[in-house]
């Protein structure tokens, strides 16, 4: 770890892999506090969600499939802030700064907010389709739908939104895991997990506050905004050298979007991927980003063809 952060790295992840063993969280955790860099997990205990399919609820159990509870994500939660009080109040080591990438019930978001009261170094973020979408979209057996964490109920995906109004979530991820034929043209239960979801990051979660009251939607817009952007700066630590690129008049990475412009429809939406697995292939979203720029100063239409 110490290597890699010499070499430039700005984060160790283990990406969708849960880390079982307490024992080797401690170790990581111990380490990690040397490097100074963040931890990103995907909290999930395995034992508790291994051969789930979808959200535990009653609707899992009416379409006969095995769930995955909200508790599978909290107890790792649990479980690790313990740890991080372990090491700071007993160890006396450094705070590790902590970040959880996909969280995805409203459990979750009241011990982050406690661990924040408590100053932990904590952080966490949300795939954009758990803002917009619940577990009722997987029925008719919709494998496009079957991502992990699942989607979950209305309550849990109306505390996210609160979540990211209030702050406690600070990053959007597009979870982008589009898979193959081969992985999706399946029977529901032996469908892999995930979806293309880069295409729809932004407009998905945009479109999530729309049932905002009005007064609150112009802060819902800044607050996505700084999620995609601001947030993952942070916790990377990048900060600093976007904010240059930014004052030197760099257009890397800038985005160009319309909130007030309907998009074209599913066949502009599809163009972007050509994976089968397109949770909102049919969906008209209602905001359209209009272009993008690379690092070379190259700015990409909607219609992906450069303009300079």
């Amino acid at each position: 770890m110490m290597d890699l952060r010499a070499h430039g790295a700005a984060a160790f992840s283990n990406a969708n892999a849960a880390i079982e063993s307490a024992h080797s969280m401690l170790r990581i955790l111990q380490y990690g506090s040397m490097t100074g860099l963040p931890l990103m997990c995907v909290p999930h205990d395995k034992g508790m969600s291994q051969g789930g399919q979808m959200h535990e609820s009653a609707l899992s159990l009416q379409w006969g499939l095995r769930g995955i509870p909200a508790v599978a994500e909290t107890l790792r939660l649990d479980r690790d802030l313990a740890l991080l009080d372990y090491l700071v109040l007993e160890k006396s080591l450094l705070p590790v700064p902590l970040h959880w990438s996909k969280i995805s019930c409203a459990g979750s978001l009241d011990r982050i907010r406690n661990a924040h009261s408590k100053g932990q170094l904590v952080t966490c973020g949300v795939a954009a389709h758990h803002l917009l979408s619940t577990a009722e979209d997987l029925s008719g057996f919709r494998s496009e739908f079957k991502v992990f964490p699942p989607l979950r109920s209305e309550a849990d995906r109306l505390a996210l939104v609160q979540g990211v109004m209030d702050g406690t979530i600070t990053n959007i991820c597009s979870d982008h895991q589009p898979g193959d034929f081969e992985s999706k043209d399946h029977e529901f239960p032996h469908a892999e997990f995930g979806q293309a979801g880069i295409q729809y990051a932004f407009a998905a979660a945009f479109e999530a506050g729309l049932a905002l009251p009005a007064r609150s939607r112009s802060l819902w817009v800044n607050r996505v905004v700084q999620a995609f952007t601001q947030g993952p700066e942070e916790v990377l630590g990048i900060r600093e050298s976007v904010d240059n690129e930014w004052q030197n008049g760099r257009a890397n990475g800038w985005v160009i979007f319309d909130p007030t412009l309907r998009s074209k429809g599913p066949a502009s939406n599809s163009a972007h991927s050509k994976s089968v697995s397109q949770a909102y292939r049919n969906r008209c979203f209602a905001a359209e980003i209009l272009a993008v720029a690379g690092r070379d100063g190259t700015w990409f239409s909607s219609s992906l063809q450069g303009l300079r």
